[in-house]
């Protein structure tokens, strides 16, 4: 039971004692709040329903670290089941052109961190995918539409990419090592305007590859293949490769590749844009 203490006057006496008579209406709920807590804490039976209710707690408490498990087990199923819908959406899918759903089944298991190195997609309508750091070793990404994807920091390395449709695809800082991006067929690999900016493309079968516009700074272009075989590099930006053979830029140069340091003229220009801000100003 509460030990809290029997009120010692009574109303009448505590308005007397009350300086500022004013006061009295609001001092009243408390004096009568007083006298109600103190005959409810005198009920055994409310002593009984707060330990009913701290023991309703702790029960619960103890039930939910025992299910925890189950829990996990039910959460790993359902993570697992997922998953396998996802490969049956991609290998029913194979072969077949089109999205087939794959493009959202691919996404789920790398954002579930999921391997995808040998997956076969190949002639899939891919179009903006999102693979961006995912693992795709050995993966056969033939013919596939990759127009517009971001596989940037994927690795690809042994991936088959011939014939593939890779225009203004995202591939900065991807790992091309030994990749096939040679012609398929009669379709060549397209990578015009594709950003290739930091990727390694060390031993890159480049056979008749289109690199027009294509953004090649900082990239790792050792012994990649047939280079004297790409079908165009007009525009394409050179600037800092490395690890290239001696002739390799000046083949480039002469078919009309540039080598500019762009970040160095975005700065600029975003300079002189201040500038003539501020010179409207004044």
């Amino acid at each position: 039971m509460s030990n809290s203490e029997k009120p010692k006057s009574s109303w009448r006496e505590r308005r007397q004692s009350i300086k500022h008579k004013w006061l009295a209406p609001f001092i009243f709920p408390e004096w009568l709040c007083e006298r109600v807590s103190y005959f409810l804490g005198r009920w055994a039976f409310l002593d009984i329903l707060g330990h009913a209710g701290r023991l309703t707690i702790l029960i619960a408490v103890i039930v939910y670290f025992m299910e925890a498990d189950e829990r996990r087990m039910a959460s790993e199923n359902q993570r697992k089941a997922k998953h396998y819908q996802a490969w049956q959406v991609i290998n029913v899918a194979h072969g077949k052109p089109g999205g087939g759903g794959r493009k959202d089944a691919l996404e789920d298991l790398h954002k579930d961190k999921v391997s995808l190195a040998g997956v076969d997609i190949s002639n899939a309508y891919l179009r903006e995918l999102n693979l961006s750091g995912a693992t795709l070793w050995k993966a056969n990404l033939s013919g596939a539409d990759l127009m517009d994807a971001n596989l940037s920091g994927a690795d690809l390395s042994y991936a088959n990419l011939s014939g593939a449709h890779l225009l203004r695809a995202n591939l900065s800082g991807a790992r091309l090592v030994r990749a096939n991006l040679s012609r398929a067929e009669l379709n060549n690999t397209n990578l015009s305007a594709a950003n290739l900016r930091n990727a390694n493309l060390s031993g890159a079968n480049l056979f008749y590859a289109h690199l027009s516009e294509a953004e090649l700074s900082d990239a790792n272009l050792a012994d990649i293949k047939n280079w004297v075989y790409i079908r165009s590099i007009e525009k394409a930006n050179i600037y800092h490769v490395t690890n290239a053979l001696s002739n390799f830029i000046g083949w480039a140069t002469g078919h009309g590749a540039v080598s500019e340091d762009r970040d160095e003229a975005i700065k600029i220009n975003v300079l002189l844009g201040k500038k003539k801000e501020e010179t409207k100003e004044k």
